[in-house]
């Protein structure tokens, strides 16, 4: 009998914690989580479709650029977008198709997957570690995170290495957790598509790359 009163007891504490963390959930964030809740279902069911492989990442189907939640839509980048395969993905979401938008995209997941790790691997061959590398969704193009001692090297790599590819370096200015100092963590990233630092951030454009000025700096996160 303590044993059960015990375990009631933890349930409701829980009950009431939980209860306690919504009531301190700002209006505008809770509004925000309400209006994406039908695109973020069907991001999960799309991201349930994948097959993973030994290491942990995903396996992408060749045609799809990735996606990302904009308001109450889910935005679907589609290689060579057509109706067959947008009803492919149709298919995967059940009746949440009123929540999506499919554009056409220029690289595959998997093209700039392959542009990420050949940045990576020409990071690591120069003697430094990057936080973290992966594929920008909304974008479509590359996210980096180092520190601001090798900004001008991993600048440098980028734009040997994809001069036409959309590429954001964020600047981690704040202690980094122990998990994001690895050299790779796209399938994180690809994932989590709004993970927030105090950090800065680097839009390197193709117009930006091909001159001598730095581009404009934006602070993403105060």
């Amino acid at each position: 009998i303590i044993g059960c009163l015990f375990v009631e007891s933890k349930k409701k504490a829980e009950a009431e914690e939980l209860i306690e963390l919504d009531m301190q959930i700002p209006n505008e964030i809770y509004e925000q989580m309400r209006l994406e809740e039908n695109a973020a279902a069907a991001s999960q069911k799309i991201w349930n479709s994948f097959s993973v492989r030994s290491d942990g990442m995903w396996i992408y189907p060749d045609d799809f650029g990735g996606m990302y939640i904009d308001g109450q839509y889910l935005c679907i980048y589609v290689k060579n977008l057509r109706e067959e395969n947008r009803q492919y993905y149709l298919s995967l979401i059940d009746d949440l198709d009123g929540y999506v938008k499919f554009f056409d995209a220029e690289y595959s997941r998997n093209e700039l997957q392959e542009i990420a790790n050949e940045i990576n691997e020409e990071v690591l061959k120069q003697g430094f570690i990057l936080y973290s590398i992966g594929v920008d969704d909304i974008h479509q193009g590359i996210h980096i995170y180092t520190s601001q001692e090798l900004f001008e090297e991993v600048k440098t790599v980028a734009a040997l290495i994809a001069p036409d590819i959309p590429v954001i370096i964020e600047i981690i200015t704040a202690p980094v957790p122990t998990f994001l100092a690895v050299p790779f963590l796209s399938g994180i990233l690809g994932f989590f598509s709004s993970i927030t630092f105090s950090a800065f951030s680097m839009v390197l454009s193709r117009t930006s790359l091909s001159q001598t000025t730095l581009p404009s700096l934006v602070l993403i996160a105060p």
